[in-house]
Parts: structure tokens; C-alpha cells; sequence
């Protein structure tokens, strides 16, 4: 009586709560990660080619975001974390975090260099995260 059920899925150290969150954001954050790549179209890409020359993407979820396909990212990590919250995925999460704001530094200076003050024009408009 009084007893807590867990879901057959969830480790018996995970809170209900915690787990159906971690699948929520899970979900959402693949969600939201693939319909940013194809609203990106012809655009998207792998990588960073100086002799690569791209549309530049307004439309969709690139209107309230810069970067959607990374905050995507973000939000399936935080519901790995919520799923298995533990020292080392916080480490792994911190390191993805680094490496993530280093890429999108360095995309965003490739595409002002391509798409010069139409770009310069777009961060005013849109915040690089939401």
C-alpha cells in the first residue's frame, strides 16, 4: 500500500516524473532537430566548405532560432540526462555543449563571409538560440 509502481521501462533509481519528461524532451528534441534539417533543404550540409555556396534558410524554424537543429540537440540530451542523470553524461553533456558553441561560432562566420549583411541583418532579427 502507498508503494510507488514504476513503469516496466524505467530503472527502479528514476523518478515517473523524471522519466516521462526525459522521453518528452527526447521526442520533441528529435522533432524538433529533424524538421529544422529539412526546412534547411538544399542548404543543408555537413561541415563548413569555403567552395560551397548556399541559400540562405529564414523560413520555418529559422525564423525564432539561428542555430534550431543544435537547440534540437540540446533538448534530446536533456531528456538523455533526465533518463540516466549521472556525473559522466553531465561531463559528456558539458563537453557537447563546448563543442557545439565552438561549430556554431565558426558557421556563423563562414556564413557572414558568404552571405555578407543579409546575414549581418538576420542575427539582428533572430537570436542564435530562441
Amino acid at each position: 500500500m502507498g508503494e510507488i509502481q514504476f513503469s516496466a521501462i524505467a530503472p527502479p533509481w528514476i523518478d515517473p516524473l523524471l522519466h516521462g519528461l526525459g522521453i518528452l524532451c527526447l521526442v520533441l528534441g528529435f522533432g524538433f532537430t529533424a524538421t529544422a534539417q529539412s526546412q534547411m533543404r538544399e542548404s543543408w550540409r555537413i561541415g563548413i566548405s569555403e567552395n560551397e555556396k548556399t541559400k540562405m534558410v529564414e523560413r520555418g524554424l529559422y525564423r525564432y532560432s539561428r542555430n534550431p537543429i543544435y537547440l534540437g540537440i540540446y533538448l534530446a540530451l536533456l531528456g538523455i540526462w533526465f533518463l540516466i542523470p549521472s556525473i559522466f553524461l553531465t561531463f559528456v553533456a558539458l563537453m557537447i555543449h563546448f563543442t557545439l558553441q565552438m561549430i556554431v561560432r565558426l558557421e556563423e562566420a563562414y556564413l557572414e563571409r558568404l552571405h555578407g549583411t543579409n546575414f549581418v541583418n538576420f542575427c539582428k532579427r533572430v537570436r542564435r538560440w530562441i
